[in-house]
């Protein structure tokens, strides 16, 4: 059996509006969020430009830029089930934590 992957997030229905929103918060800095529109059409234009002059941008893509812009839920499921995993502390308590 190979190597499993679980995701350790601790807040039940945490995504990442409210994880952005308490990280700005802690360290008095600003997430901008912005309309899905205007970012995929920048990925259009900017994507091939950018492969074009450097090849560190090979991977920059349309699909990266729609991934970037969902508001996806981290699911700790998986590990609750295999391994009876529960968090001891919640996100706020981490961030602070680690500053």
């Amino acid at each position: 059996m190979g190597p499993i992957d679980y995701n350790l997030i601790d807040d039940d229905a945490l995504t990442l509006a409210p994880y952005h929103l308490t990280r700005n918060e802690l360290e008095r800095t600003r997430t901008v969020f912005l309309s899905p529109g205007p970012v995929l059409a920048s990925a259009a234009v900017f994507g091939p430009l950018a492969r074009a002059i450097t090849h560190a941008a090979s991977g920059f893509s349309t699909y990266q830029f729609e991934r970037s812009l969902q508001d996806r839920p981290y699911d700790t499921s998986k590990i609750r089930a295999a391994l009876g995993w529960s968090p001891r502390t919640n996100l706020r308590a981490a961030l602070e934590a680690s500053l």
